[in-house]
């Protein structure tokens, strides 16, 4: 079994704060470093940078609410990031001595947006988990362009240049024509969840839908609004990106919650809702885990790389968890 070391680096977490569920730990590309809010009892999330080599943490304010989601242009003459909070979309300075919210758009998409995606090199694509659709954004002054029923965790070109936008939640990916905003092709899918881009295959934890519980004054009931549903992920599948054929499908953890990348020797790498695992290919049996005696609160990984982050549920005891193997 691989050893993995953890080392605790302290967050600045103001006392009486609780995290939330839904808390993304998203890497920055081309360093070891991960961006995460802190929790926040208003609309503007205080944030920070955290280095998991070294530990060092940098601290800043005014995300628009917690964040959800992350992107990073890989082309183009402005590769500031776009980072998606609860409340809201904004860009990301981290050239300065102190990294600082800028062009924070708040109206022009759907309340509590929850995923964001390249729709081209002009044009991003907002939506929720839940829902079969996007709104289209242009990435130049963040102007509404129209909206869409496509719905994405993930979104990369084909070879025959479409875009295809996959949704496990919703069981199906489309091929778009992005100049006419047109569907050309759609695939069905199995319903999954915590599914990630790896290379040139699509790796996701899927298994049969049940109804999403919701609280109301008389107690839980089952949800009835589309989208309404929650999926086990009891079992691993891995897709060819592009023909969508099945390379390997077998059995998840137990509690696996989201797949997180892969490190630097091809492992993949998933989070549990008590800790970590190491899955090996071409088999994908476990090489190294982290469990924790509590529950945690979020994961993130530096794709390519050995390095990770959990946030346990520790109360009092606010901290990040690297992890390096």
């Amino acid at each position: 079994m691989i050893r993995i070391a953890t080392r605790r680096i302290p967050l600045p977490v103001k006392k009486g704060l609780d995290w939330v569920m839904g808390t993304a730990i998203a890497a920055l590309p081309g360093t070891q470093s991960v961006v995460l809010t802190l929790p926040s009892a208003g609309s503007r999330s205080p944030w920070c940078t955290v280095d998991l080599l070294f530990g060092d943490v940098t601290r800043a304010t005014g995300m628009p609410g917690p964040l959800r989601a992350l992107y990073v242009p890989d082309s183009g003459e402005d590769r500031r990031p776009w980072a998606l909070g609860l409340y809201g979309l904004c860009r990301l300075e981290l050239d300065g001595d102190r990294p600082t919210v800028v062009e924070v758009i708040r109206q022009g998409f759907d309340r509590y947006s929850s995923t964001l995606v390249s729709y081209d090199a002009e044009v991003l694509a907002l939506g929720q988990w839940l829902r079969d659709s996007v709104v289209l954004l242009s990435a130049h002054d963040g102007s509404r362009i129209k909206r869409m029923r496509v719905s994405a965790r993930h979104a990369y070109r084909l070879p025959d240049g479409l875009l295809r936008m996959v949704s496990f939640h919703n069981g199906i990916a489309r091929d778009v024509d992005t100049s006419r905003h047109r569907v050309v092709r759609r695939h069905r899918l199995p319903h999954g969840k915590g599914s990630c881009l790896v290379g040139d295959a699509l790796a996701a934890l899927v298994g049969e839908p049940q109804p999403l519980q919701v609280f109301t004054p008389s107690g839980a009931e089952d949800a009835d609004f589309p989208g309404g549903w929650e999926v086990a992920g009891n079992e691993l599948i891995i897709f060819d990106a592009v023909t969508l054929e099945v390379r390997h499908r077998g059995s998840a953890p137990a509690q696996a919650v989201e797949v997180l990348g892969e490190d630097e020797a091809g492992r993949l790498v998933l989070s549990t809702r008590r800790g970590l695992r190491l899955l090996a290919p071409p088999t994908f049996a476990e090489v190294g885990r982290v469990e924790l005696d509590q529950k945690i609160w979020a994961a993130g990984m530096v794709p390519g790389h050995n390095l990770a982050a959990i946030v346990p549920d520790e109360g009092e005891q606010d901290g990040l968890l690297a992890l390096r193997w």
